[in-house]
């Protein structure tokens, strides 16, 4: 169960988020420069990205877009099994 005092979110350097999702780090620094992402540069210009600590790290944006992915697709391979059985 969530704490109800505890922050919903917590920051990750792009090397971090890069190492944690799998996408590179040059690749997280493009999707922070193009707002992509919600993130924030440092003084010494440094990306910090901002992340829901309930998905796993992932943003809440991109987790919600990869399920609303997977469910387009569940629909389309049912309407595949539909026709072919």
């Amino acid at each position: 169960m969530k704490n109800p005092h505890e922050t919903p979110y917590f920051w990750l350097s792009a090397k971090e988020y890069a190492k944690q999702t799998g996408i590179g780090v040059t690749e997280v620094q493009r999707m922070c420069r193009n707002n992509e992402l919600i993130a924030t540069q440092t003084d010494g210009g440094h990306w910090r990205i901002k992340v829901n600590r309930y998905t796993n790290g992932v943003p809440l944006e991109e987790m919600q877009k990869v399920l609303k992915r997977n469910s387009e697709l569940e629909a389309q391979i049912e309407t595949i099994r539909k026709l072919i059985a």
